[in-house]
C-alpha cells in the first residue's frame, strides 16, 4: 500500500472509530435543561425538558417530608420509623415542633435528647440519648419497609443543633445501620473543646475520616444555625475499600471518598436503616464535660432515596456558585423529561432561581436554567426565533 493510500485508509478508520464511539460519548454527557414549564409556586407541578437525565427506576424518592402536615407536639407520623429514647422515664421520640423553623415553614421535627438533669439513668451515657426518625427494614421497628436493602443512599436534609450547656460530648446527626446493627456509619460532631470537629465514623469496622479543619464543620458551625446536609453513600464489597462516601454541607464538599471507602466486613451485612437525629452522649469523656441538660436537634425537609439522581433549585447561574439549594420532589422521570412537585423550602419564591438536574452518576448541568417569571407567575417560554434568520435572538 502506498503512503497516500495508507493515509486515506487511516483517516477513514479514525473517522469510523469516532462515529462508532459517538453514542457512548453522548451517553456519558452531563444533563442539559432546555425548558421548564408550570406555575412557579411551591407544591405546583413543573415539567423539565432536556436531555441526558439518565434513568431513575422509581421517580419518587424512597421518603420525602417537609413536615408541614403534622401537629405541633405530636410524635412524628406520615409513615416514618422512629426510636423512642426510653432510658429511663417517659419516652422521648421525635416530635413536630414550631419552636425552631426555617423561613416559610410552620413546623420542623425535634429530636429530643432531654436528660433534664436526671441521675437515675442505668446507662453511663445519660438518660434519653436516643431519638431518631428515618427508614428501616429492621423487624423490631415501627413502620418498617419489609425487605429494605440500601446498596446506594442519597440523603438531603436541613439541621439546626440546639445543645445544652455544657454541650454533649458526641452527637451523631445521621446514622446508617446494617442488618446486623454493626458495622454502622455515622456523621457526628463533638463538644466545643474537641479539636476533631466532625467525623464520618463507623462502629464495627470500616473506613473512618475526620473532616478537614477548613471549612470548620464542628459544633459551633451547627449550633443555632440551619445547615444543609447532602450525603451520598455506596456500599462497599465485603472487607474491600471500594465504596463511596460524599458529604456536602451548605454546598461545600468536605468528604469526597469515591471508590476507596469500606462500609462492611462480611458478605451477610447490608445497609437496611437510615436514622436522622439519632444520638447524644450526656456523660463526660476526654476534654468534654458532662451534659445533664436538654439537647434538641431540629430537622426540616428530609429526602431519602436509593439513587443520586435528583433535582434541585439554586440561587446562582452555575451549580458550583450556589450558596442555597433546595431539593425538588420528582413524580415522573425519563431521559428527556422530568416532572417535579416544586419545593421552595426557605426561598421566598421560585422566580429568578435556577434549575439543576443531577443524574445517577453525579453529573449535573453546570449552568442552571433560569426560572424567570411573567405576570402570571409562569415559567417564561423559550425565546421566539427570528422569522427572517430562524435563529434565537
Amino acid at each position: 500500500m502506498t503512503s497516500g493510500r495508507f493515509g486515506r485508509y487511516a483517516a477513514m478508520v479514525l473517522m469510523m472509530t469516532a462515529m462508532t464511539a459517538w453514542p457512548a460519548v453522548r451517553a456519558q454527557s452531563a444533563p442539559s435543561v432546555s425548558g421548564v414549564s408550570g406555575t412557579l409556586q411551591s407544591g405546583a407541578s413543573l415539567q423539565i425538558t432536556g436531555g441526558g437525565f439518565g434513568t431513575k427506576p422509581a421517580a419518587a424518592p424512597l421518603k420525602w417530608d417537609n413536615f408541614e402536615n403534622g401537629t405541633n407536639g405530636a410524635v412524628i407520623g406520615n409513615g416514618w420509623s422512629y426510636t423512642t429514647g426510653c432510658n429511663p422515664g417517659p419516652c422521648h421520640p421525635p416530635i413536630y415542633s414550631n419552636g425552631v423553623t426555617r423561613t416559610g415553614s410552620g413546623l420542623s421535627i425535634r429530636a429530643n435528647f432531654d436528660d433534664g438533669g436526671r441521675t437515675d439513668c442505668p446507662d453511663p451515657e445519660g438518660c434519653n440519648w436516643s431519638s431518631s426518625f428515618g427508614v428501616t427494614g429492621n423487624s423490631s421497628n415501627t413502620n418498617r419497609i419489609s425487605g429494605l436493602t440500601l446498596p446506594v443512599i442519597y440523603l438531603d436534609t436541613w439541621v439546626n443543633y440546639m445543645p445544652a450547656t455544657p454541650e454533649p460530648r458526641n452527637v451523631k446527626l445521621i446514622r446508617v445501620h446494617t442488618n446486623a446493627y454493626a458495622p454502622n456509619l455515622y456523621l457526628n460532631i463533638y463538644c466545643l473543646t474537641d479539636t476533631d470537629g466532625a467525623r464520618i465514623g463507623q462502629d464495627g469496622g470500616g473506613t473512618n475520616m475526620v473532616f478537614p479543619s477548613s471549612p470548620w464543620r464542628g459544633t459551633s458551625f451547627f449550633k443555632g444555625n440551619w445547615r444543609h446536609v447532602q450525603m451520598y453513600l455506596v456500599q462497599s464489597s465485603p472487607g474491600v475499600a471500594d465504596g463511596t462516601a460524599i458529604i456536602t454541607i451548605d454546598g461545600v464538599t468536605s468528604i469526597n471518598r469515591v471508590g476507596d471507602f469500606m462500609t462492611r466486613t462480611d458478605a451477610s451485612q447490608f445497609w437496611d436503616t437510615v436514622w436522622i437525629g439519632n444520638y447524644a452522649g450526656h456523660n463526660a469523656l476526654y476534654t468534654c464535660l458532662a451534659s445533664p441538660g436538654n439537647t434538641y436537634v431540629y430537622w426540616d425537609d428530609a429526602y431519602i432515596d436509593t439513587t443520586r439522581a435528583h433535582v434541585e433549585i439554586g440561587d446562582a447561574d452555575t451549580y458550583s456558585a450556589c450558596t442555597h439549594r433546595e431539593i425538588q420532589v420528582p413524580t415522573a422521570w425519563t431521559s428527556t423529561s422530568i416532572t417535579v412537585k416544586a419545593n421552595a423550602g426557605s426561598f421566598s419564591n421560585l422566580s429568578n432561581l435556577y434549575m439543576y438536574v443531577m443524574d445517577g452518576n453525579g453529573a449535573v448541568n453546570a449552568t442552571g436554567y433560569k426560572l424567570a417569571s411573567t405576570s402570571g407567575d409562569l415559567v417564561s417560554p423559550a425565546p421566539i426565533r427570528d422569522l427572517h434568520t430562524n435563529t434565537s435572538p
